[in-house]
């Protein structure tokens, strides 16, 4: 009797325990969104990894009494995360079809995005989403160079820090000027060329100013269809530079992404010139140019749809001729919301520069050529005189944005961009006092102060039409405003009494100052057919007005 007791008793404990794992396990089912049809094969991921694989049917079984976060993924689907314990018995997850992995939306006009398939020009696309894990470079030509048909990137000498140069094919200007215009982030760049001090060369580059490792992608647009959507301007083509977000991954996971990245390097003269009989002056001249780099980047998500980047850099390079080094410092904070109707995205990034340049480029007066002209050394400037001279630039830039998006009654999507990119650059030049340059032994010095200003307002209306079956039609109406300004004002003195260089102390005093200013208005339509996701058809008209301009304006 004892025994049939006993025997009931593990029979009742075993039926409760099947009961009990019975009300915890549960088919769900993973179907398109659009079509109802169950999606085979997607992956259900949970803390540690893969935890099932839908069946023939869609379903997959959980455990709804596990306190985890499950992601549920498929190619060509949007992933979703989803908690298991809102999951019930016989629950359909609903996928939302999206943009398969290997199809990547690059920039096809200054008001829409779409893949690859469906432009109607060429337009070049690089990710470089993880460069700071990958490698390392200082220069944005080292990335486009050899990468994008028809485009040649070159800095205009060998010194560290040295304006970048373009050669693009479809350069269209009756100048030589080649150089495109650039966004970042949709805030229109500064990328004008500052002129040395006291001499003819290039000094800086606004593209120095760049954080490389902070780049997510570059698209590069080429020929007509550049100037067609950005105007006039982008008659030597456009590149649209894309810096990293926030992640938007689960915020349940409470992990930050962090990177830090420290480079050590260092440059040296790629050949001795051994060739000569006379060269020690030569070989002796250049010194070795120690490079250090530190970058580092926090990202996070955050409940509400929200996420968190940041980003701090500092560069420190010193070239092979002698006192030329370049020390940059950068910091950026971006900021993301995300809701059904309404997205809002900041950037503000700030960047403090300090570089010197010795002279290299003015003939008699270049230390190479003096050095290389014949076997006897400086025959037309002491080495002394060449070395006591500096060159010396201080800059700092705010680069920042504005960008918010909200969904209007009627499908009807509302963008509005702001772009602001502000920078200062002091200069100075000193020839110390009792040093010969050509006929002067008095000293000279120079001060220049460079102020620019780009503001950019875009406001975009955009709208998709069902036609017919698998003809959708996508409207834009897109207008921007452009200000650039500038205002430069410098002073040269020389013949000082004394090694006391204030200007005030110089005999002769030459001062500049000039200024400039141009309004860009530009109205912008586009239409966009597309049949079944296979024949694309697109026609865009541009219309601008400028105060450089006046009443003659053309369409494009």
């Amino acid at each position: 009797m004892r025994q049939h007791f006993k025997r009931g008793i593990a029979l009742l404990f075993i039926a409760s325990s099947i009961s009990l794992n019975a009300q915890t396990m549960h088919k769900v089912r993973v179907i398109n969104q659009d079509t109802g049809e169950p999606i085979i094969g997607a992956i259900i991921k949970g803390p540690k990894g893969v935890q099932a694989v839908t069946d023939e049917e869609g379903y997959f079984t959980v455990n709804n009494n596990d306190d985890q976060v499950l992601s549920i993924s498929y190619v060509g689907f949007k992933p979703q995360n989803i908690k298991a314990q809102s999951l019930q018995n016989q629950s359909t997850i609903s996928l939302i079809p999206g943009a398969d992995l290997q199809e990547v939306l690059v920039t096809a006009s200054i008001s829409s995005a779409r893949s690859q398939k469906a432009l109607g020009s060429k337009v070049d696309h690089i990710d470089l989403s993880n460069l700071a894990k990958e490698s390392h470079t200082n220069s944005l030509s080292d990335i486009l160079d050899g990468k994008v048909g028809g485009v040649q990137m070159y800095q205009s000498n060998g010194k560290v820090g040295m304006p970048i140069r373009f050669n693009m094919r479809s350069g269209a200007t009756m100048s030589m000027e080649r150089d495109p215009i650039i966004y970042v982030d949709g805030a229109k760049f500064n990328n004008t060329h500052v002129s040395d001090i006291n001499s003819s060369q290039d000094a800086l580059s606004a593209l120095n100013d760049l954080t490389i490792d902070d780049i997510a992608s570059i698209d590069v647009i080429k020929g007509p269809s550049a100037a067609a959507s950005y105007g006039a301007e982008a008659a030597n083509g456009v590149i649209i530079i894309t810096t990293k977000r926030g992640k938007t991954n689960n915020p349940e996971n409470k992990k930050a992404d962090i990177l830090v990245k420290m480079t050590l390097g260092a440059s040296t003269l790629a050949r001795k010139y051994d060739q000569f009989v006379n060269n020690d002056a030569l070989n002796n001249f250049f010194q070795t140019g120690w490079q250090k780099s530190l970058y580092t980047s926090v990202s996070k998500a955050f409940q509400g749809n929200q996420s968190l980047f940041f980003s701090y850099n500092l560069n420190d390079i010193a070239g092979i001729v002698p006192g030329n080094k370049d020390q940059r410092h950068s910091a950026k904070l971006a900021y993301d919301l995300r809701s059904n109707r309404f997205t809002l995205g900041a950037t503000a990034s700030y960047i403090h520069g300090n570089i010197s340049l010795p002279q290299t480029a003015m003939g008699r007066y270049d230390a190479i050529w003096n050095i290389m002209i014949n076997q006897t050394p400086w025959p037309y400037i002491e080495e002394s005189a060449w070395r006591a001279q500096s060159w010396i630039y201080n800059n700092d830039r705010f680069i920042g944005n504005l960008r918010l998006s909200y969904i209007l009654p009627g499908d009807v999507k509302l963008e509005s961009l702001f772009g602001v990119d502000v920078n200062h650059t002091e200069g100075i030049y000193r020839l110390p006092y009792g040093y010969l340059l050509g006929n002067n032994s008095e000293g000279a010095k120079s001060i220049s102060n460079r102020r620019n200003s780009n503001l950019n307002w875009d406001i975009k209306a955009s709208r998709k039409f069902h036609l017919a079956d698998k003809l959708d039609l996508t409207a834009t109406l897109l207008s921007q405003i452009v200000q650039q300004k500038e205002d430069m004002n410098s002073i040269a003195a020389s013949h000082f009494r004394s090694d006391v260089d204030n200007i005030a102390a110089a005999t002769e005093r030459t001062v500049t100052e000039s200024t400039f200013e141009q309004r860009t208005w530009g109205l912008y339509g586009e239409a966009f057919l597309n049949y079944d996701n296979r024949l694309f058809i697109n026609a865009g008209l541009r219309r601008d007005a400028s105060n450089l301009i006046g009443s003659n304006v053309a369409s494009i």
